[in-house]
């Protein structure tokens, strides 16, 4: 009985438990999985309900079971939340739930429409989430960062290329030169350059460099301390989203050395 009250326990968002992180990211692939295997199962299961006709046996239960699930998916897809408030929901402290279905809906906006990969969108969403691992508001860390972890998953699995040409949309508005680059290292520069914490100035007290440091001068103490957690935030993203699996041993030696700056900051 001790076990299974620890069980619900664990049901209200806890914004340091990195348990949770995973188990909500686990929700959201779920959530896409029906997305991509619910058109072809919702036909076969149809076809099949039409041929058993009144008979009742021992398969009604999963007949039941697959019902409720063809039911679930037609009632997502008919309150499927606009591209733009997916963000905003993904800071919800209401529940994982919640968080769970923005990030499902920004994902299926993305990548899954009638008309294929949306390259602008899934660029500025990008963005978006990377910005979004270093905002302290609600429980921003965790809904970006789980939405984050499997979008790059999802966006891996349509190919190199259309990885690439996401990246690409994304870099034609940030002026970078690593269109070459393997995709880990591409994000690596996109994360880095958007929780850039250092305070880089010059005489006049304007910002150098070429990303034009938004954080030059004076920083307070807890904005360097959000943009702090959302690298690593970012960086458990990115490991969790299987991208350095198939990056060379020098690309996951860079993340290691974030991850150890950051960490002595």
């Amino acid at each position: 009985m001790a076990r299974k009250g620890k069980k619900k326990a664990v049901q209200p968002p806890s914004p340091a438990a990195d348990e949770h992180n995973m188990t909500e990211e686990e929700s959201i692939d779920e959530e896409m999985k029906e997305i991509v295997d619910g058109a072809g199962e919702s036909e076969s299961e149809s076809e099949g309900s039409d041929d058993e006709g009144e008979s009742k046996t021992e398969g009604d239960k999963s007949t039941d079971t697959k019902s409720k699930r063809n039911n679930s998916n037609a009632n997502k897809t008919s309150t499927t939340i606009p591209f733009m408030d997916t963000f905003y929901l993904l800071s919800s402290e209401d529940s994982s739930n919640e968080r769970s279905i923005a990030a499902r809906d920004l994902i299926h906006h993305c990548f899954f429409t009638d008309g294929g990969i949306n390259y602008k969108d899934s660029a500025y969403a990008l963005d978006r989430l990377f910005n979004g691992v270093c905002s302290g508001r609600a429980a921003s860390r965790q809904g970006f960062a789980s939405c984050l972890a499997s979008f790059l998953r999802v966006a891996q699995s349509q190919g190199e290329d259309d990885f690439k040409t996401i990246l690409k949309e994304h870099s034609e508005s940030k002026q970078t030169d690593l269109d070459d680059a393997h995709p880990a290292i591409q994000i690596r520069q996109l994360l880095r350059e958007t929780t850039d914490f250092d305070t880089v100035a010059n005489g006049s007290g304007k910002s150098s460099g070429s990303n034009k440091n938004r954080f030059a001068g004076k920083v307070k103490g807890i904005e360097e301390r959000d943009h702090v957690f959302g690298r690593l935030f970012g960086i458990l993203a990115v490991v969790r989203s299987g991208m350095l699996k198939s990056a060379h041993d020098e690309v996951r030696s860079l993340y290691l050395y974030d991850v150890i700056m950051t960490g002595m900051r």
